[in-house]
């Protein structure tokens, strides 16, 4: 979706995010209001990176983080927000990670494809696939909150989830 200003492109993407997150918390997204041209990437976490629970017939605990930037399209004067990595992650209920869809192309990791971890929280007994970087495409997160209510039973907080959820699925750009 394209905006008029860097500012209004960032709140843009912000805003769609916390709608789709809403459909299972009501805990807030949060990123620093800064210069939003800057090759700098902004962060966006929910609830600061602590973990949220959710409502769910087992304890579990939702972590979201994601870097976006901003930049201007090839449409002349309108600027657009897009993911550039993420982590999304399910937990149980003493915080040990279930599952972790990733992408972090840039950074120092050498591992810089999309992926999947199944932690120990899987329960699944298995140190070789705890430590695997499983490939997947790119998750949108709109498609991991699905996940969440479909997979493991998280009550929607909003009667309208599938529809926001659909609605706000877009693709991940790849630089």
């Amino acid at each position: 979706m394209s905006a008029k200003s860097p500012r209004e492109a960032a709140q843009s993407f912000t805003e769609t995010r916390q709608r789709s997150v809403s459909c299972l918390t009501d805990t807030l997204l949060n990123y620093r209001d800064r210069d939003y041209r800057s090759a700098e990437p902004l962060y966006l976490t929910l609830a600061g990176g602590d973990p949220v629970r959710l409502s769910a017939p087992t304890p579990l605990l939702l972590r979201i983080r994601l870097q976006f930037r901003v930049a201007k399209t090839a449409s002349r004067g309108h600027w657009e927000a897009f993911t550039i990595a993420y982590s999304y992650s399910l937990h149980d209920g003493q915080d040990r990670e279930i599952l972790a869809y990733q992408w972090h192309p840039r950074g120092v990791s050498h591992v810089t494809f999309p992926h999947l971890h199944v932690g120990p929280g899987a329960q699944l007994g298995r140190q070789d696939l705890a430590r695997a970087h499983l490939p997947t495409g790119l998750v949108a997160l709109d498609d991991f909150l699905r996940l969440a209510i479909t997979a493991f039973h998280v009550r929607p907080r909003r009667k309208d989830w599938n529809r926001i959820l659909r609605s706000a699925t877009v693709p991940i750009p790849l630089e």
